[in-house]
C-alpha cells in the first residue's frame, strides 16, 4: 500500500528563500542583545527556530533563555523575516517540481501538509511569498515543539485527524533535505524521501537510511508513483 499522508520540510525542500531567516535573525539578535553575527559559522540546516534561539544563547550568553525571552525574539525574527521576504519577494524561490507534485497530491486526495522547524508564521510567510499559500493546510512547527521529532508526530497527528483515520507510521512520508529530517521522522516512525536540493550531500543522507532519495522532486509522475507503491527504494 502506499502512503496516506506526506509532510513536507521548507527550507530546501520546497523553496529557497536565499537566507531570509537567517537575516533576520541576526537582526533580531543584535537588536535584543548587541551581538552582531550571532548566527556567524552556524548550521540552520533542520533546526528548529526555538532551537537555534536556545542555541544562541548557550553560544554567546552562556546560559538558557526564559520562555518570555524565547517568545519575544520569536515575534522580533517574525517582524523582520516579514520585511525580508517583501524586501526581496524574488529571492524566494520554489524549488524544481514543488508546486505540480502539491497539486497532483491534492488532486488524487492525499492529504498532504508540514513537518518543519519554522515557526508557523514564519512557514506560512516563506510560503506565501513562494506563491505556495494555501496548498499546505496544516502541520506541524517550530512553534509546536522545539524538538523535530515530537513537531514531525504532531503534524503525523494532525494528519490523521484530517484524513479520519489512524494510518500507520509506515504509511505516512516525510519529505525533507537533511539529517534531521530522517532522523525525526524515522524517530516518530515514519518514512522518508530525502531529496538532494538542500546543503546535504547524497552520501550524508544515504548513511541515514531514508526509504526514498531523489535528486529532487522534478519528476511528478515518478514521485506520484514512489507514493503510491509505499515501500522502499533507496
Amino acid at each position: 500500500m502506499g502512503y496516506a499522508i506526506v509532510l513536507f520540510d521548507v527550507d530546501g525542500t520546497l523553496l529557497d528563500s536565499s537566507g531570509a531567516g537567517r537575516r533576520a535573525l541576526e537582526v533580531t539578535f543584535r537588536e535584543l542583545h548587541g551581538i552582531p553575527d550571532a548566527f556567524r559559522g552556524y548550521d540552520f540546516t533542520g533546526r528548529t527556530d526555538p532551537g537555534i534561539l536556545h542555541d544562541a544563547f548557550q553560544r554567546h550568553l552562556g546560559r538558557e533563555p526564559s520562555l518570555q525571552e524565547v517568545r519575544g525574539a520569536c515575534d522580533r525574527y517574525l517582524e523582520h523575516l516579514e520585511s525580508e521576504l517583501a524586501r526581496d519577494p524574488c529571492g524566494v524561490r520554489v524549488l524544481p517540481g514543488v508546486r505540480p507534485l502539491i497539486e497532483a497530491l491534492r488532486d488524487a486526495g492525499t492529504v498532504a501538509g508540514l513537518a518543519t522547524g519554522n515557526l508557523e508564521r514564519g512557514a506560512r510567510l516563506k510560503l506565501g511569498a513562494a506563491g505556495l499559500g494555501g496548498l499546505l493546510p496544516f502541520g506541524g512547527f517550530g512553534s509546536d515543539h522545539r524538538d523535530r521529532a515530537a513537531l514531525t508526530r504532531l503534524a503525523a497527528d494532525r494528519g490523521r485527524a484530517v484524513l479520519g483515520a489512524a494510518v500507520p507510521g509506515h504509511r505516512i512520508l516525510v519529505v525533507g533535505d537533511s539529517p534531521l529530517d530522517i532522523r525525526a521522522a524515522h524517530d516518530a516512525g515514519l518514512h522518508v524521501l530525502s531529496v538532494l536540493t538542500g546543503w546535504t550531500s547524497g552520501d550524508a543522507l544515504r548513511r541515514l537510511g531514508p526509504e526514498h532519495l531523489l535528486e529532487d522532486l522534478s519528476d511528478t509522475a515518478a514521485v506520484l508513483r514512489l507514493i503510491a507503491g509505499g515501500g522502499r527504494t533507496a
